[in-house]
């Protein structure tokens, strides 16, 4: 999909004024909801959608360990997490326990089915999201990686997110 120039924009209201003349979000999301649809195919055969996937790879990267470090970094609501949650503990993919410092947090592990799952899986979801960048050239996609790092305000890769001290 190309970008609209400005000129292509002139016939529009207030176009040169616009700060929307790119519609950069709408891009975003409509490539976040191709990469989504892909990544979602790709995890049928592991009996997976991408918010599970992205809940278990979570905590299998130690990026996040409590609900709440999980909801920061998915964007989500505590509700469907605890939702989701619920779901991966019932198919003992994950565990939830007490912390034993401090009863309000609860921390999440992942059983030794749910990281086969997930080891499984991630080559899976590798080709799903290379299929998805298949019109960039390798140099495109190192740009596109550090441009959106960069946007997204991640300094580097591993970042902690463990959530409050009320998990």
């Amino acid at each position: 999909m190309k970008i609209r120039q400005r000129a292509d924009l002139a016939h529009a209201p207030d176009a040169a004024t616009s700060p929307a003349d790119e519609a950069v979000g709408f891009l975003l999301s409509h490539c976040l909801n191709r990469v989504s649809d892909a990544t979602d195919r790709a995890l049928a055969s592991c009996g997976l959608n991408v918010r599970q996937f992205g809940v278990l790879h979570a905590v299998y990267r130690g990026m996040a360990d409590t609900p709440s470090g999980i909801a920061r970094l998915r964007f989500s609501n505590a509700a469907a997490i605890t939702y989701t949650l619920d779901l991966l503990e019932r198919r003992k993919l994950l565990t939830r326990k007490r912390a034993p410092d401090d009863r309000r947090v609860t921390r999440l592990q992942l059983t030794v089915k749910g990281e086969a799952l997930v080891a499984q899986c991630i080559p899976q979801v590798v080709a799903a999201q290379d299929a998805v960048l298949r019109p960039l050239a390798d140099e495109e996609r190192a740009l596109l990686q550090t441009l959106l790092i960069r946007i997204a305000g991640q300094a580097h890769r591993g970042t902690r997110s463990s959530g409050s001290a009320h998990d």
